[in-house]
């Protein structure tokens, strides 16, 4: 029988304590952070970065310097945070994680490839470690379309290209993104975990809904499935008979069925 492509596709919701390190990160900067606002402090970050590369201003070149400054300094700062939470076991692979990997990825008949929007290791970890139990010589590949703890992230709302960015940065996150896109094309089967497929990740959700005539099958987990499965109906071509199910991490034996198909 021919194996299965599978793409698991996993987020910060995967994690125990995930925003902790994070939100701790910022703190240093602005008191006033939780992990209910973050999001708004790194849109506003990137939103002012942008502003500063574009406008025609004589001021507009020291402050996108030292814009870039601070957005540097914040990365370097989640970076440590997140690498020693991740050394002290404070942040860690939600308990159900392993009751998914075998329901839904068997090892021996499937072809996996794990991308992870996390910047953080531990899913990588977790799952070659739950792999290498049942397969010693088996080790599924990762690919980081963020960046992570050990190279250069992107913030939430970052996209692949962006005007105050060098070279360097847009060929290491443009690599990232062109092979995202050769996964995809590849794939059967997407799963989706701990992920809503926010707004906020527009270029994620447009690579997506560009592949999806080639995948057969998204299954969504997460406590609230039907964010990402609304999410990702909004971007996909209505007339894609597209299979989407949402299931509960507390409850892998009954999915909810989401039509693709838009029905008036």
């Amino acid at each position: 029988m021919e194996k299965k492509k599978i793409i698991l596709l996993v987020g910060a919701g995967a994690i125990e304590n995930a925003w902790t390190p994070v939100v701790d990160a910022i703190k240093e900067i602005n008191k006033n952070i939780s992990a209910n606002n973050a999001n708004a402090f790194f849109a506003k970050l990137i939103h002012l970065a942008r502003c500063y590369s574009q406008i025609e201003h004589p001021q507009a070149k020291q402050d996108l310097k030292l814009t870039l400054s601070n957005i540097d300094f914040l990365k370097n700062l989640i970076c440590q945070k997140l690498r020693s939470a991740q050394e002290q076991s404070k942040i860690n692979a939600r308990p159900e994680f392993q009751k998914i990997i075998r329901k839904f990825i068997t090892v021996s008949n499937n072809e996996t490839y794990l991308v992870s929007t996390n910047w953080d290791t531990v899913i990588e970890n977790e799952i070659n470690r739950i792999c290498h139990l049942e397969d010693k010589t088996n080790k599924i590949p990762c690919l980081y379309i963020h960046g992570n703890i050990d190279s250069d992230i992107y913030l939430p709302t970052e996209m692949t290209q962006e005007n105050y960015r060098n070279k360097e940065q847009e060929i290491f996150f443009g690599k990232k993104h062109s092979s995202f896109i050769t996964i995809l094309e590849k794939t059967n089967t997407l799963i989706i975990y701990g992920l809503s497929m926010s707004p906020l990740d527009a270029e994620l959700l447009q690579t997506v809904g560009l592949v999806c005539y080639n995948i057969n099958e998204i299954i969504i987990i997460d406590l609230n499935p039907d964010i990402a499965a609304d999410n990702i109906k909004a971007i996909i071509d209505p007339e894609v008979n597209l299979k989407i199910t949402g299931y509960s991490p507390f409850n892998l034996d009954i999915g909810c069925p989401y039509s693709s198909i838009y029905i008036n």
